[in-house]
């Protein structure tokens, strides 16, 4: 059989294995495991499974994940979330819609310092919204811009899917952080403005708050010193080349440790719950890794990507409507897969031939980290969703997600916004 058909034959059965619930690693390390043999041999296949699983498991560059994760566990345990609502609380409150902004903003800035999508969304299910059910927020609202706003976790830096990317990839770790600093900037204002617009339109979403005074407002900024500590030593260290990605993510957790000893908050207890929850994510995703290592070899050997891209390039059609074509691929697998099993499937299939036709790898990497965070809010398998459902079960997973649909066309017109202008993303990474 040709090593191409062999190649798509892969990608159609890694798809079956992954709907049938079949764990990634597993999935991802029999597919390429199995094509290689088929066109490689046996000598080929067992050596690929003898080092490649290592190979990934001691690259130097993976030491950032662990590092962000128990960062952003310090900085939870910390009570960095706490103090961020209660500033964004005081700050926006009083606009139209302004407990729905203060949850988007505080989500963005715990974004800063956990890089953890579901975990902002469950953090901020305790925090904001007992809050806004007190002041009668509309139950969508409420419920829906949590779980939009903790997607924001993915984009806005430290991010593990973006870390991931570029392990894929072999890109730039730290070029793709900063390159989601302004997207994920873009999409809390697109939110705060559809937020505020919907409820000046239709007060009877959102009442309205009382307005602090501009003394309380301006004291309350300190509570956001913790967040924006250990935002500003990992992008102002990446961005300077003071530290390495790893680096920054060492310094990272440092600074969570000692903002949550000045706040009082440290307890060892604390740390141990870290280390135990930093250790059980970092193992699924080293053994997620190995898998996706296995099957990035075999399409590579199949030379599949390598045609695709010729193939592209002979259509003559526009590259507008090819990466729409694209995209519109992660639509329908963001409804039934997660955000990792996507990028495992699709980017090592597409990224030559969207090389191949001018984009930029690192923009590229961004624009499918938002379709990543559009998968986390879409029907039926959107896993945001579910997370603010485990936290608030008398929300039913229905509510949630005619919650989420206003924020959904946000997140839409924040692609749009990307793709038509790139460098929006590319600037800051350029200048590196």
């Amino acid at each position: 059989m040709d090593p191409v058909l062999v190649g798509i034959l892969g990608v159609i059965v890694l798809t079956i294995l992954i709907f049938l619930g079949l764990p990634i690693v597993f999935s991802a390390a029999f597919v390429g495991l199995s094509g290689t043999f088929y066109l490689a041999g046996y000598d080929a296949a067992a050596g690929l499974a003898g080092f490649l699983p290592f190979e990934a498991m001691s690259k130097y560059s993976f030491s950032v994940i662990p590092l962000f994760l128990i960062m952003g566990m310090l900085a939870y345990y910390g009570g960095v979330t706490d103090e961020l609502y209660e500033t964004s609380q005081k700050i926006f409150g009083h606009l139209p819609g302004g407990l729905a902004i203060a949850t988007a903003m505080a989500s963005a800035m715990f974004a800063a310092a956990s890089g953890a999508s579901t975990a902002s969304a469950a953090v901020m299910s305790r925090v904001a919204l007992p809050i806004m059910r007190q002041a009668g927020v509309d139950r969508g609202l409420s419920v829906g811009v949590i779980a939009a706003s903790g997607t924001l976790a993915s984009l806005i830096p430290p991010s593990g899917l973006i870390v991931i990317y570029g392990l894929i990839t072999e890109q730039s770790i730290g070029k793709l952080l900063i390159g989601g600093i302004i997207p994920g900037i873009i999409s809390v204002v697109i939110y705060a403005g559809m937020i505020y617009f919907r409820c000046m339109i239709n007060p009877d979403l959102h009442p309205r708050q009382p307005k602090y005074p501009l003394s309380v407002r301006l004291k309350s900024i300190k509570g956001i010193w913790g967040a924006a500590l250990i935002f500003l030593v990992i992008v102002v260290g990446i961005y300077t080349g003071i530290f390495t990605p790893v680096e920054a993510a060492g310094v990272g957790s440092i600074a969570a440790l000692f903002i949550a000893v000045v706040s009082g908050r440290f307890k060892w207890k604390m740390v141990s719950k870290s280390i135990e929850q930093m250790g059980v994510t970092s193992v699924m995703l080293l053994f997620n890794l190995a898998g996706i290592y296995l099957f990035v070899r075999f399409m590579a050997i199949s030379d599949s990507p390598g045609i695709l891209a010729e193939w592209v390039g002979l259509l003559g059609i526009n590259r507008y409507f090819i990466l729409a074509g694209f995209l519109s691929i992660y639509v329908v697998l963001g409804m039934a897969m997660s955000a990792l099993a996507m990028m495992i499937l699709t980017v090592p299939v597409v990224l030559p031939s969207i090389i191949m036709m001018g984009w930029d790898p690192i923009w590229f990497g961004i624009v499918v980290i938002k379709m990543c965070e559009i998968a986390l809010v879409s029907p039926p398998v959107g896993m945001n969703v579910y997370v603010v459902n485990s936290v608030n079960p008398d929300f039913s997973v229905y509510e949630i997600f005619k919650g989420i649909m206003p924020f959904l066309a946000m997140d839409f017109l924040t692609l749009i916004v990307l793709i038509i202008f790139p460098s929006l993303v590319t600037w800051l990474p350029s200048l590196m």
